[in-house]
């Protein structure tokens, strides 16, 4: 099962929110403009990141910190290599070489962070995410030089630090395609890790965090209120539109009910001038009935359909809503035609006042399914809806006919 869409379309943080939400396991892998990049989720969280436009590797961000020095970080990849890649770079430097294990997740942490944030930059290109359990060897071979954090960061607050970075950088003019940090120096072509040695060799002590250790997520302080999911703005909005279309056929059935038990008796046993039909009364007195109830019905079998995210359930709640609309112009229309028949001599005005009147009519009726339409047809919920069906996908429940 994957995820597979475009940027245009579904956002980074959209993106995220729809992994985080489904607390599975696997790669993001995003191309724009010949750039690739790749997110690594372990139960929803970010374990690791990496894209082409950052020529540098954790392993040189450590080197110039003073963490480690070059000759470490080369024996270290000799290990890793010898083994057949077995365990993370970072793995190695912490047993076999008593790197402080807080140093290392603290540079990874900031590096993964940096990567994803210039990542909100791509405002177009595909991006496709495979569930899969990535295991410490299989991140090893990936890629040797970069490491993978034992505890994830949150994509919620990856999301919101990234849009809000984007988001100052357009204020200030700046560019978006290119990140600050793609100014790192590249490699050396014969080696990964050739690098100017560091100005201090010193390794810095971590500063003690005894409150973040208590805590899973670091970043929950940071967090706002959690808003209503993708699934859960759809079931409300399918709910709603199925109590409306629930009124109207109650009204349509009334109007059924009516007609069939008296109306159309009492309309034959009037003693008109001029013969009427079975058929002519069921125009004056039957067809709104019937209409109501069968538009009703398709209204509310299309938000049914909308609720269990079945395939072309939006277009079909988009119908439901135009019908909606032209019932409310179609019963005007009726209600004027029988207003005219039984008028005598009527004055000019009196058109003019009795068209006004249904005009008004017509748009009170129609207001709420035009509301709707609106609603529906909407960007921002149109959004929700592919993120809600995305996450079904992704959470292994396919969309249904």
């Amino acid at each position: 099962m994957s995820l597979v869409g475009n940027l245009e379309e579904l956002g980074l943080g959209e993106t995220l929110q729809i992994v985080t939400m489904s607390r599975r396991s696997g790669v993001l892998s995003l191309k724009s403009r010949g750039r690739e990049a790749r997110i690594i989720f372990r139960n929803g969280q970010v374990v690791r990141a990496s894209s082409s436009s950052f020529q540098q590797s954790l392993g040189e961000v450590l080197i110039q910190k003073g963490v480690i020095d070059l000759a470490t970080l080369k024996r270290a990849l000799s290990i890793q290599a010898g083994e057949g890649y077995r365990q993370l770079l970072g793995t190695i430097m912490v047993e076999r070489f008593e790197v402080n294990a807080e140093v290392i997740e603290e540079v990874v942490r900031e590096q993964i962070e940096n990567v994803v944030y210039s990542l909100f930059a791509w405002a177009e290109g595909s991006f496709e995410f495979e569930l899969q359990e990535v295991a410490e060897g299989d991140a090893a071979k990936m890629d040797p030089i970069q490491f993978m954090l034992k505890q994830g960061l949150n994509p919620q607050y990856l999301a919101m630090e990234g849009l809000r970075i984007l988001d100052e950088k357009r204020h200030r003019g700046e560019a978006d395609e290119e990140p600050e940090a793609v100014a790192a120096p590249e490699r050396a072509p014969d080696s990964a890790c050739a690098l100017a040695p560091p100005k201090a060799a010193a390794r810095p002590e971590p500063a003690p965090a005894p409150f973040k250790e208590e805590i899973a997520d670091p970043f929950w302080l940071f967090e706002p209120a959690p808003a209503p999911t993708p699934a859960q703005s759809v079931e409300v909005t399918a709910w709603l539109v199925m109590a409306l279309g629930g009124a109207l056929l109650a009204y349509g059935i009334t109007g059924l009910m009516n007609y069939y038990s008296r109306d159309w008796q009492a309309a034959l046993s009037q003693p008109l001038l001029v013969p009427v039909s079975k058929l002519s009364i069921f125009f004056q007195l039957g067809f709104i009935p019937w209409t109501v109830t069968l538009s009703s019905l398709y209204l509310v079998w299309a938000a049914d359909r909308f609720r269990k995210l079945r395939k072309d359930s939006l277009s079909r709640l988009i119908e439901g809503a135009w019908s909606g609309v032209a019932l409310a112009v179609l019963y005007e229309a009726v209600e004027f035609g029988n207003w005219v028949r039984i008028s005598f001599k009527p004055t000019f005005s009196y058109y003019v006042a009795g068209a006004a009147d249904s005009l008004l009519w017509a748009l009170l009726l129609s207001a709420p399914f035009a509301g709707l339409l609106f609603y529906l047809k909407s960007a921002g919920f149109s959004r929700e809806f592919r993120k809600a069906s995305q996450l079904q996908s992704l959470n292994g429940a396919p969309t249904r006919n």
